[in-house]
């Protein structure tokens, strides 16, 4: 078990699933910011 950790396999898997992971989150909260600032356009508006 030791070893397969110690393998650089492992990690790439790691890294490349932390940056799917970020690149998602980015996304969200690009998508959340967008839908914040119409709200208070939309508010501004009002």
């Amino acid at each position: 078990m030791v070893e397969s950790f110690s393998s650089p396999y492992p990690a790439k898997c790691t890294i490349s699933s932390l940056l799917e992971n970020s690149y998602s989150v980015g996304l969200f909260f690009l998508c959340w910011g967008k839908c914040k600032e119409l709200r208070e356009e939309e508010e501004e508006e009002e």
